[in-house]
């Protein structure tokens, strides 16, 4: 079985697939960036929707990055 570290390198090791990787860099940065405060601060999906009043799944969305786009 193939690990996903040596999956990676050998997919990105295509031109097409690196150049796509590498568009979506600043949008996974924000996505881990969420994340990452979040945790830092404590709280849970929940706790942070009821903040910005919304739902839970609008934060879940958020935080899965680059499947949806906040309105």
């Amino acid at each position: 079985m193939i690990s996903h570290v040596d999956l990676k390198k050998k997919a990105l090791s295509k031109p097409g697939v690196k150049k796509a990787y590498d568009d979506l860099a600043d949008e996974y940065q924000l996505t881990r960036e969420l994340l990452h405060a979040r945790e830092v601060a404590g709280l849970t999906q929940a706790q942070v929707a009821k903040r910005m009043h919304t739902k839970p799944p609008a934060i879940a969305r958020l935080e899965a990055g680059g499947k949806h786009s906040p309105s």
